[in-house]
């Protein structure tokens, strides 16, 4: 008696039936969870769909990319050098919309640290900064300037209702904050 070499047990087959039918559920659920809701047909059930997902602790939450509204928010870092020779200089964080995606790729290590500089809870970050650009700024005579280091930003303002506008229609807001002051010393 011969055995079939493309034979497999009952038992294997309905398992390997089961995996590939759990799988295609999972990516089903994980697509309609991830896909913007204003997108999907009103009759498809994505609240619920989140919660299962976030019951079962696969959600993929909020994608929030470097800040917290990466649609609204466009900042970046600035410092106001105050030394007396060779002269007070300011420093900027790149322009991240003026730099090429080739290098955006590159840096983009560089981008997320000095996103993460301006919140809060790194400040001690923020202060390690400002004393690497103090010390590159330092004169001949090891004179330590003193340094304003601030994030300013241009937040777009979402109205109430309606979500984000049209480029045209859209109202920037300017906003600076101190994150860090160094005094000069000797």
């Amino acid at each position: 008696m011969s055995v079939d070499p493309c034979y497999q047990p009952l038992g294997r087959r309905i398992g390997r039936h089961f995996i590939k039918i759990c799988f295609a559920g999972l990516v089903t659920l994980h697509t309609i969870d991830a896909i913007p809701w204003g997108v999907l047909p009103p009759d498809v059930p994505k609240p619920r769909v989140a919660d299962t997902m976030q019951t079962v602790g696969l959600a993929t939450g909020p994608w929030t990319m470097f800040t917290p509204n990466p649609v609204a928010d466009n900042s970046w870092l600035s410092a106001s050098i105050a030394a007396e020779s060779p002269s007070p200089t300011e420093w900027n964080s790149p322009n991240w919309a003026a730099v090429s995606a080739a290098d955006r790729f590159i840096q983009f290590r560089s981008i997320n640290y000095f996103n993460r500089l301006a919140i809060t809870g790194n400040r001690p970050g923020a202060e390690d900064f400002a004393e690497y650009l103090r010390r590159q700024s330092m004169s001949a005579d090891n004179e330590r300037p003193s340094i304003v280091l601030s994030v300013n930003g241009l937040k777009v303002v979402i109205p109430i209702e309606g979500g984000v506008p049209l480029s045209d229609d859209v109202i920037r807001m300017l906003h600076s904050q101190t994150i860090v002051r160094l005094d000069a010393s000797p």
